[in-house]
Order: structure tokens, then sequence, then C-alpha cells
């Protein structure tokens, strides 16, 4: 075998173990709220945007990300990834990172 075929054999090992701990880490992903929002929601922006679910929850941003989206009520879900919080909205293509204030 030559270094070339060694060093690609390696890379395509190191991708496939990558891969698997990806796939691993999704597999752990767990559901903590999910609901409906209160009110009107305008997508994510600071550290002070607030998201308060019907059943009470109450969650704040956590991390500055600006994508500007507007929806009445949209469902919505906070899923615990393993390191944190994300909030899911629907009609986002993005997430956002969370923590419980009430």
């Amino acid at each position: 075998m030559s270094y070339g075929d060694q060093a690609l054999e390696q890379s395509t090992a190191e991708l496939r173990r990558l891969f698997n701990r990806h796939g691993a880490l999704e597999e752990k992903m767990v559901v903590v709220e999910e609901g409906q929002l209160k009110g009107a929601f305008r997508g994510f922006h600071d550290r002070e945007t607030v998201f308060e679910f019907y059943g009470g929850g109450k969650w704040r941003q956590n991390e500055y990300k600006y994508n500007y989206y507007y929806a009445y009520m949209p469902y919505a879900k906070v899923v615990d990834d393993g390191g944190g919080y994300q909030l899911e909205a629907e009609g986002m293509n993005d997430t956002v990172e969370v923590v419980r204030v009430r």
C-alpha cells in the first residue's frame, strides 16, 4: 500500500468516525418543551429576547443571533442537544441557544 493510499484510508476512517459521532449526538437530542409560543414571534435577536410558551415555560435567548421572521403564535420546541438548549420555531431554518427563565 502506498503512502497516498494509507493517507486516503486514514482520512476515510476519520470521516466515518466523525459522522458516527454526529449521528450519536442527534439520537440523544431530547425535546424539553414544545407547543405554541404566545403572541407575535419576530425571530431571533439578542440575549434580551424572551420566548414564552402557552404552557407557561419561558426561555431567554442566550447568544447574539439576528434572524428576523414574523409569525403569530408559531409552534416551537426547545431541544436539549447534550450541550445546552436550542429553540426551534416553525418557519425558521435556524435554531438559537436558550436558557430557562422559569
